[in-house]
């Protein structure tokens, strides 16, 4: 997590700025948590992001076609 970038946000406020959050994410680079209740729901990454663990945790597996 990097408080530089990573924030959270309630659900209800992602609803409504979601498109804001997605620029964030990708021209940013930053992790998005989402609450739901005052509990984290989901975390919104960078696809870059993302397909690394991914490769690093399953590193056999292809990228659907």
């Amino acid at each position: 997590m990097n408080p530089d970038t990573d924030r959270w946000v309630r659900s209800d406020e992602a609803r409504t700025k979601l498109r804001d959050l997605l620029d964030e994410v990708a021209h940013d680079d930053a992790h998005i948590y989402l609450l739901r209740y005052d509990k984290p729901a989901a975390v919104i990454v960078p696809v870059t992001w993302y397909e690394e663990v991914l490769a690093k945790v399953n590193p056999t597996s292809k990228e659907p076609s």
